[in-house]
């Protein structure tokens, strides 16, 4: 767990669940990190074999609220909550794991000043989840999509009963086309009620060992999907390798910097960070 993170969306991270039973990224950074450490105090023994460390939940909850203050690293969460994305070295609705080791916490996190992010593959074990266990309404639910090939999972994230969810496509590795499945929605909503579309997207490109490159037209075609939905996007980090321009042949495309995360070196349309509206009690 931090109380401060590198990950431009959030405040901080905890990690009450670590490990995954696999997916479609066999390099990903949870997977390499858990793996370099697997087996001390405080890690899995295998990243393979999910494990709980649920102390770690209200120590997290103790940490200061943020409303108000100023990030002067990331002026997008200013004058916003707290924001704590939790189990990001690991999925939090494995099937490995108890069906129902959040759901003593859920009060806890809705009593918190803090928003509550999670991001799962799972989202059809999530909705079941959360068919049981009413959601706070500081919670944000994401699922991730790395291309149309996965893009099922955020048609089953609009089933799921939370008040505030978004996709993750990061990494992406392939064109998204959000219409296809009329996940955006044409006109902004507001209230306290459960929506049926989409209220943000987060988009990457991949970075670390063996990155595959990101197309630029991948993530301009995502930022001008959501802009003409009113629907918030943040673009993190543009990977590793990526093109600058257009159907760019893999001659042009480059090395940034580590994770390509730095604005400054992007075109200047795909310069936007936008937060969610949260529909917090």
């Amino acid at each position: 767990m931090s109380v401060k993170t590198e990950i431009a969306w959030c405040d901080s991270t905890c990690n009450p669940a670590m490990g995954c039973d696999g997916c479609e990224l066999p390099k990903c950074y949870a997977r390499l990190l858990v793996g370099r450490y697997a087996g001390q105090t405080g890690w899995p023994a295998s990243f393979d074999k999910p494990e709980l460390f649920l102390d770690r939940i209200k120590k997290a909850l103790k940490w200061p609220d943020l409303t108000g203050k100023d990030r002067p690293d990331k002026p997008w969460l200013d004058g916003k909550s707290r924001h704590i994305f939790w189990c990001d070295l690991g999925e939090p609705f494995d099937p490995q794991l108890p069906e129902d080791w959040l759901a003593p916490y859920l009060p806890m996190l809705s009593d918190s000043p803090h928003v509550h992010i999670f991001c799962t593959k799972r989202p059809d074990r999530a909705r079941l989840f959360f068919e049981r266990h009413r959601s706070p309404r500081n919670l944000i639910l994401l699922t991730t999509v790395t291309s149309d090939a996965t893009q099922k999972r955020a048609w089953d994230l609009l089933s799921v009963p939370v008040f505030t969810r978004g996709l993750s496509l990061e990494p992406l590795i392939g064109p998204v086309d959000l219409d296809k499945y009329e996940l955006l929605c044409k006109e902004w909503r507001r209230g306290f009620t459960i929506g049926t579309y989409l209220d943000w997207v987060i988009v990457g490109g991949e970075s670390g060992p063996g990155a595959r490159p990101c197309r630029v037209e991948w993530i301009r075609s995502v930022v001008e999907q959501c802009a003409a939905a009113s629907v918030p996007i943040f673009i993190k980090q543009m990977g590793s390798y990526w093109a600058r321009v257009e159907n760019a042949s893999i001659e042009s495309w480059e090395q940034v910097d580590r994770k390509g995360s730095d604005p400054d070196q992007w075109l200047d349309d795909l310069r936007v960070r936008q937060m969610p509206e949260v529909r917090n009690a």
